[in-house]
């Protein structure tokens, strides 16, 4: 979709993306081969999303989000990218599966 939106704008962009379904941010932050992409990517940019369902309980986004994505973050700015915070669609009234 990025390099889409950029080329309509005729703008030519790399991209690549480390996205297996269903994980939050703090498993990216285990993970030997997102860390290894962050470290080797030569990256502008490095676009962090969280996993649907943790946004909708704020505690649970505090505890693990927030940590997660300031490790991340960190690993990103010490290669010169900058991070940017992808919102993801969130449950305006919680969620009953988060508890």
């Amino acid at each position: 979709m990025v390099r889409d939106l950029a080329a309509s704008a005729g703008v030519e962009v790399e991209v690549s993306s480390h996205a297996p379904g269903g994980w939050w941010l703090r498993d990216h932050l285990a993970s030997d081969a997102t860390l290894d992409a962050i470290a080797t990517g030569g990256f502008d940019f490095v676009v962090l999303q969280e996993q649907s369902m943790v946004p909708a309980d704020l505690r649970l986004a505090d505890r693990e989000s927030r940590p997660a994505a300031i490790g991340l973050a960190t690993r990103a700015t010490l290669t010169g990218a900058s991070t940017v915070l992808f919102m993801t669609w969130g449950h305006a009234q919680g969620s009953s599966e988060m508890g």
